[in-house]
Formats: structure tokens, sequence, C-alpha cells
């Protein structure tokens, strides 16, 4: 799959250079000198698609946001796991809802403005998958 953008990508590089030569050269219209130009925007829009992606854990998250169902769910415990960054410190929390039988753990951020109010419930809204265990807090419900 890459190899095939690399070409695409010189292709139209090569195109655009070619149209700047035959706009100069030829002394045709400076409005020509635009084409190249949204040209290149195609190609680092291109470059961008295939070459920058995110990180499993902002994929999963997304996944998790998007199919999953909000529930409450009851704390069993939290700890910290010592990962600390200049804005919060990472959790592991332990939680179980109703009707399943299996406790959840959600390693999650927690920003240091948050840690008195999110360590303190008894009671966090997650959005849950129920086919894989897996679940985000959602500290915006908070």
């Amino acid at each position: 799959m890459h190899i095939t953008t690399i070409v695409k990508v010189l292709a139209w590089e090569l195109l655009a250079a070619l149209l700047v030569f035959v706009t100069y050269e030829f002394q045709l219209s400076e409005y020509l000198y635009i084409l190249p130009f949204l040209i290149q925007l195609a190609v680092f829009s291109t470059i961008e698609k295939v070459f920058i992606t995110l990180p499993e854990s902002v994929k999963k998250y997304d996944y998790i946001y998007e199919n999953g169902s909000d529930r409450n769910a009851t704390v069993i415990d939290i700890e910290p796991t010592g990962d600390k960054t200049d804005s919060g410190q990472y959790y592991t929390f332990t939680l179980s809802l109703e009707g399943e039988n299996a406790p959840i753990v959600i390693r999650d951020h927690v920003l240091s403005g948050w840690e008195g109010d999110v360590l303190s419930r008894s009671s966090l809204p997650i959005r849950f998958l129920p086919k894989t265990g897996e679940g985000i807090i959602l500290f915006k419900k908070l």
C-alpha cells in the first residue's frame, strides 16, 4: 500500500513540476501557477492519510466511545499506577457493573485538578463494550 502511494505522490509531484516548467517556459498566464499549489495540497493530504496513523490506544478509545453503551459502575478499588505526567496521574480503576460477573479494569489518566473529585466517588459513569468487557470513564459526565 505504501509503495503505490509513493508512486502516486511522485507522479503528482512530476506533474506539478512539469506544469510549473511549461507555464514559465511558454510564458503562460500567472494564474496557472495556482494549479501546482493545489496539486501540492492534494499530495500532502494523501501523505497524511496514509503515513500518519493514530496510536492504538486512541483508536481503541474512539471505538469504545462510538460503539459502547453508557452505564454507571460501582467503584471497587482505585490504585495509582505510578505513571505521572505534568497534568496528572494514571490510575487503575477496578469497577463492577450490575449484571456483569467479572469486574472491569480500566487504566486511565486523571487530571490533577479532578483527582479529589474522581477518587472520592463510589460510582463512575463509563462507556462499556459488553462483548469485550472494555470500557472508558466518561469524565465529562462527572
